[in-house]
């Protein structure tokens, strides 16, 4: 099968004729169903392309950068987007759904396709980014089509291509705008084949346009082939934007495809402080940089590598985590054993694998042992933690450790502040004074901190727990420093 991108080539510089339509087309919203219909959002990441999914770059068409990513700004679904990229005239990118048509990528038919007729919604959001160099362009909405589905005329198979040059509308760098290329069928259309003996586009490629009711007039039997959807090139000098909000309605039902990146799973660090007697828990953050999808993520967190010993100093362990959709924030959590020997700091790391569901942004984390040897009795000291940043999702949390050297025999009270560094409050992290409270006997607890998600490009940031006013106690290691690392 031959891409339309194969073949694409752009409108601007080039004289055009365009037939004045009587409804004004404009920069509009994801356009409502046909009466009756709901719009259903269906989600469109990696795994949907083929083989195993319905979407696909086809073959002739892998030139260019094509990813899911995060942003950029405020897609109109969810949180991300198709990032589409063409550095020169030589390249060209498409990325196709195939459910519509009559055969696969692999050119096998797998049914009657779809009729033209029975559209009615086509329309999609574009983001242009600055650094673009050819002017006045977004990606194109496409159709491959067979123009009457019998081949009685001799084409078999052309594109129908809608893209906003053409139809009088300006295209801003910077901000995402929502295009509707059906418009109630005025949406006006260009096709890489003449099609005179239709009685429709009878002229070179690109040269003369028709509204798709017009189209579809003249082309009864006409049915989409293969595939439809965004491209972008070729003979474009370069091009860096994003699309999102793709929506194809075929009588009443309307679906509009969400371009998202999967989420992303990282491994934090954290620090604790060794002790002479009694067991120590290390917990360490496994965060994803946006919420769980429908059907959750898992993966599995073993310990293992670093200079501490396992067994000895910390048990060693494997378990799976679970993230419930919705969920950001999950722990490992780990023995740390006591001792008296004075043999300095160790490690130990915490490693992810089988991971399903999410992409890996951080697969391994380290604890840090702290020795403590020759610290006073009732000293208290402060952890330190790394954490990946996140771009989205309200539940992501910190645990700082604050331990005891060894138990008191007296309730032991510490006032605590988040202060200091280059983080800033509340966009980083929401700051919190407060105190904890050991009773008799006890050696840990806990100092909970929110983290904010964001999207800002910014490089990583820190952040302090410092202790202050201890009573019946002594502060052997006061400050503890939280480094989120920005993951944008």
């Amino acid at each position: 099968m031959e891409s339309s991108g194969a073949r694409r080539r752009g409108i601007a510089g080039r004289t055009i004729v365009v037939v004045v339509v009587l409804a004004l087309l404009g920069v509009v919203g994801i356009p409502a169903s046909p009466a009756g219909a709901a719009i259903v959002n269906v989600t469109v990441g990696p795994g949907d392309i083929s083989p195993g999914g319905s979407w696909a770059s086809p073959s002739g068409s892998d030139t260019g950068s094509l990813g899911f990513v995060v942003g950029p700004g405020s897609p109109p679904l969810g949180s991300g987007s198709l990032s589409i990229g063409i550095a020169s005239s030589g390249e060209h990118r498409t990325f196709y759904n195939y459910e519509y048509g009559s055969c696969a990528t692999s050119s096998t038919c797998t049914g009657p396709g779809t009729a033209l007729a029975s559209v009615s919604a086509l329309s999609y959001s574009t983001f242009r980014d600055a650094s673009s160099s050819q002017a006045g362009v977004v990606p194109s909405f496409n159709i491959e089509i067979d123009p009457d589905s019998t081949t009685t005329s001799g084409v078999n198979y052309t594109t129908l291509v809608w893209e906003p040059a053409g139809n009088g509308l300006a295209v801003s760098d910077g901000v995402w705008q929502s295009w509707n290329a059906y418009n109630g069928g005025a949406g006006r259309w260009y096709s890489t084949a003449d099609l005179g003996a239709y009685g429709v586009l009878a002229c070179p490629a690109y040269t003369c346009s028709a509204t798709w009711s017009q189209i579809v007039s003249s082309l009864p039997n006409g049915i989409i082939k293969y595939g439809l959807g965004p491209n972008a090139g070729s003979a474009w000098s370069g091009f860096s934007g994003n699309v999102d909000g793709l929506v194809v309605g075929i009588g009443t039902t309307t679906k509009a495809f969400n371009f998202e990146q999967p989420p992303r799973v990282g491994v934090g660090d954290t620090s604790i402080y060794e002790g002479d007697t009694g067991r120590r828990i290390a917990r360490v953050m496994i965060s994803l940089d946006q919420v769980a999808p429908p059907g959750g993520v898992t993966a599995v967190w073993s310990t293992g590598g670093g200079t501490a010993t396992g067994n000895v100093d910390y048990r060693m362990n494997a378990r799976k985590v679970y993230f419930k959709a919705g969920q950001t924030t999950r722990y490992a959590k780990i023995n740390v054993f006591p001792d008296v020997a004075v043999e300095g700091d160790e490690q130990f790391n915490v490693s992810l694998s089988l991971v399903v569901g999410a992409t890996v942004a951080r697969g391994t984390g380290t604890v840090t042992i702290i020795d403590e040897e020759g610290a006073s009795p009732s000293a208290l000291s402060v952890g330190g933690a790394t954490v990946v940043e996140g771009h989205s999702g309200g539940s992501r949390y910190l645990f700082v450790q604050v331990t005891m050297s060894e138990k008191s025999t007296a309730t032991v009270t510490v006032d605590y502040t988040t202060s200091g560094g280059d983080a800033v409050q509340p966009d980083d992290y929401l700051g919190h004074t407060g105190f904890l409270t050991f009773a008799p006997k006890s050696r840990v607890k806990w100092v909970l901190v929110y983290l904010t998600a964001d999207q800002v490009v910014e490089g990583d940031e820190t952040f302090e727990v410092r202790l202050t006013n201890p009573a019946n106690a002594t502060i052997a290691h006061g400050t503890g420093t939280v480094t989120v690392i920005d993951d944008d």
